[in-house]
């Protein structure tokens, strides 16, 4: 049977969870939920709970209803109907980790919930270390009712290698402490948020709207070549005297700009050299006053590009989503849209734009060089015109 003051080394394991999209939790099982089940002691060296290893003298899995915790009362759970304590009954010292996918130099945020109580002999106090890379964390708690109250913990750390290890310990007396830990998340610093300023175009506020080249009309964004047309979804026509269908909000931009060829919208954002980025957003076209459903869209970021051909045969736009990734070179990049598409007969309008970083690399476009190449060469060479 283990002392109450056994220990054991922790030695570092190379076992990765998959790559995700900034904002996607890169932790897998981050709240204990796998496999199901009720209260369970699992000593360290196990692989369990699914996707995390128990270290030192291991971990207690519980629940809403387990003995101990809350009873005869439903113990509070903050994510889902299941949770760990640190502090495994009889065991001082106990904790698990978990390895993921990282990128070196690329910061990460970490945030968890962590919670003790004040019953059953526990004294309402407790504590949580947590490390990573180099970084050292210890999260007190103090908690002076007879059920578990959650707080939210953060700390952020710099990754040093291509996969990183995030532990949990507590080396708290399980005779006397409870350090419960819950929604594990770990996500590149920044949580998801857009990159891009007013990717929506509501800012500023109003109808339709031709802004030549070279306008900062639209908040964030230059117009570039022949410029763009702002417009709502009541302005004539785009659906008139229907209201028209928008992809996000009550905005959004033709790229094509009414008598005149070619034109488009640019923004530069700051980006960490090496870092791929996933550029997302919502293109459409119509059929109705003059067009003929179809229409282009030609993204240009860096070295990658994207060239999204559009058809839609209903007289109301109709929204779909397009993608493409790209690899920073520079601590700032610049996403341009074009459409090099004859305004009397096409449409191009694009909506909701963003743009997220991603842990690792994705495979470059299949869309063939000559494409882009070609209409690149074309704006190069157009000219502006106005048609009779």
């Amino acid at each position: 049977m283990k002392t109450p003051n056994q220990m054991v080394i922790v030695v570092t394991l190379g076992f990765t969870a998959a790559p995700a999209l900034l904002g996607a939790n890169l932790i897998q099982n981050g709240s204990f939920e796998d496999p199901a089940g009720n209260w369970e002691y699992v000593p360290g060296g196990q692989s369990k709970p699914s996707n995390w290893q128990t270290i030192l003298n291991g971990i207690e899995i519980f629940t809403s209803d387990d003995l101990g915790v809350g009873f005869p009362y439903p113990t509070t759970i903050q994510n889902g109907v299941k949770a760990v304590d640190l502090a495994p009954y009889t065991y001082q010292g106990g904790g698990l980790r978990q390895s993921f996918s990282t990128q070196p130099g690329v910061a990460y945020d970490v945030s968890f919930h962590a919670a003790t109580q004040y019953n059953w002999g526990k004294n309402g106090t407790g504590n949580v270390f947590a490390t990573t890379a180099s970084v050292v964390e210890v999260f007190p708690l103090v908690n002076y009712s007879a059920d578990l109250i959650w707080e939210t913990k953060t700390f952020s750390f710099t990754a040093t290698g291509t996969t990183s290890t995030l532990t949990f310990l507590s080396l708290d007396n399980p005779y006397q402490h409870v350090a419960s830990l819950d929604g594990v998340a770990v996500v590149p610093a920044g949580g998801g948020a857009n990159l891009l300023t007013n990717g929506s175009f509501e800012s500023p506020a109003g109808g339709y709207e031709y802004l030549a080249g070279g306008s900062t009309a639209i908040d964030g964004w230059k117009t570039v070549l022949n410029g763009a047309e702002a417009f709502s979804q009541d302005d004539i026509g785009l659906g008139y005297p229907y209201p028209t269908t928008i992809g996000d909000g009550v905005k959004a931009v033709d790229l094509a700009p009414y008598t005149y060829q070619g034109g488009g919208i640019s923004q530069t954002f700051a980006t960490t050299p090496g870092l791929t980025y996933e550029v997302t957003f919502m293109a459409a076209t119509q059929q109705a006053w003059g067009k003929g459903g179809t229409g282009t869209i030609l993204a240009l970021i860096g070295e990658d590009y994207g060239y999204f051909p559009l058809v839609n045969y209903q007289s109301d736009l109709v929204w779909e989503e397009k993608n493409l990734s790209f690899v920073a070179n520079d601590t700032t990049s610049t996403l341009t849209f074009l459409s090099m598409d004859d305004p009397w007969t096409q449409l191009a309008a694009i909506d909701e734009v963003t743009v997220e970083a991603r842990t690792a690399p994705v495979p470059e476009s299949s869309t063939s060089g000559w494409m882009a190449g070609s209409v690149l060469l074309g704006a190069s060479f157009l000219r502006r015109r106005r048609s009779k």
